[in-house]
């Protein structure tokens, strides 16, 4: 099989995967379930997701098991389709492995949070069984943890351990600094990851990689800003702290501006005449992450639709199903609290 006949296999079968995508009438379908096995029911009998859920009882079925099954089923799919795709990295993490880099630190943060709150203990309740045989962290040690700096034992030598060491609690800050966890952590993720498609990969795969990674990084940070100031109340000094300095097409002028925007009007003013928001118009947002989430989705449509090339085909169907992902969890979780119809099609990103 020639080269060029295997990337367009490849985008093709993401195109098909992407294809089978649950529809906005199934979301609002699921919206209308009176309960977590319902949903699972309906994800069985009227999904792309019915043989993954095939040997379970939806009866029975609980939150948590549930994701974890629709999880896997997503990361069944990545691993499916990237063992396709020619690795221009034999020595360094591939874009595959930046999948669960980023599954790492969210496990990390989470016992973070744990840890903050004092229910350490619970993190094993929540587990994701699927990352254990790939994780290069030791979850189940990491499962045992119950202080920070047991943490920072489990993690070892790794990058993650550097970085936590630098805001281990002291005197001046006695209390876990998450925020500042958070950022670092994700710094480390979006700077590594970006060097790895400027060293390994070239041409317009080069270009449209680093441009889906740029696009998310300014959409992370429009949101961070917006959160922090609008539902934090955080100083200035504090938002800057919470920026990402990686700009695309918004310039570090543009950012100081919406940073020291008084008010969600001006905000809105400054942002509506942005690259993104001449696109994508900033009407009344409840959810900021839904408008820049929404952004994603559409990109990443762009992206899978056009693209000639595997790499950027993989990573626009990573978006596009992590998408959906989210919305799917969003339902389970309104529909076990009683959320309206209305409420949980707010939260929908399509």
């Amino acid at each position: 099989m020639s080269a060029s006949f295997a990337e367009n296999a490849i985008v093709s079968k993401a195109r098909g995967l992407f294809g089978k995508r649950i529809t906005s009438e199934q979301f609002k379908d699921m919206a209308k379930c009176n309960s977590v096995s319902e949903v699972a029911m309906y994800l069985k009998s009227q999904t792309h997701f019915s043989d993954a859920l095939s040997g379970i009882s939806e009866n029975n079925i609980h939150r948590g098991q549930l994701e974890e099954i629709l999880r896997r089923s997503v990361f069944d799919s990545y691993s499916e389709l990237f063992r396709y795709i020619t690795d221009p990295t034999p020595e360094a993490d591939t874009l595959f492995d930046y999948f669960f880099i980023e599954e790492e630190i969210n496990e990390i943060l989470k016992m973070l949070l744990l840890i903050k709150a004092g229910n350490a203990e619970s993190y094993i309740m929540e587990l994701p069984a699927f990352l254990l045989s790939k994780a290069k962290i030791d979850l189940m040690q990491l499962a045992k943890v119950t202080t920070y700096d047991e943490l920072i034992s489990v993690l070892g030598e790794s990058e993650y351990a550097k970085i936590l060491k630098r805001f281990t609690p002291d005197e001046e800050h006695p209390n876990i600094r998450y925020v500042a966890c958070e950022q670092a952590l994700f710094d480390y993720y979006f700077g590594s990851m970006l060097k790895m498609i400027d060293k390994y990969y070239a041409g317009e795969t080069k270009k449209q990689l680093s441009e889906m990674l740029k696009y998310r990084i300014e959409l992370f940070n429009i949101t961070s800003i917006y959160r922090s100031k609008f539902f934090h109340n955080a100083s200035d000094t504090t938002t800057v702290k919470r920026i990402y300095t990686y700009y695309f097409k918004l310039s570090a002028k543009t950012f100081d501006r919406l940073i020291h925007a008084n008010d969600k009007e001006k905000f809105k003013a400054i942002l509506s005449d942005t690259y993104y928001g001449k696109r994508y118009p900033f009407d009344d947002v409840e959810y900021i992450e839904n408008y820049t989430q929404r952004i994603i989705y559409n990109l990443s449509k762009h992206y899978l639709h056009f693209t000639i090339n595997a790499p950027v085909a993989f990573y626009a169907y990573y978006y596009l199903s992590q998408i959906e992902l989210s919305n799917i969890i969003s339902i389970i979780e309104c529909v076990r609290y009683d959320l309206s119809v209305e409420e949980i099609e707010k939260l929908l990103i399509e």
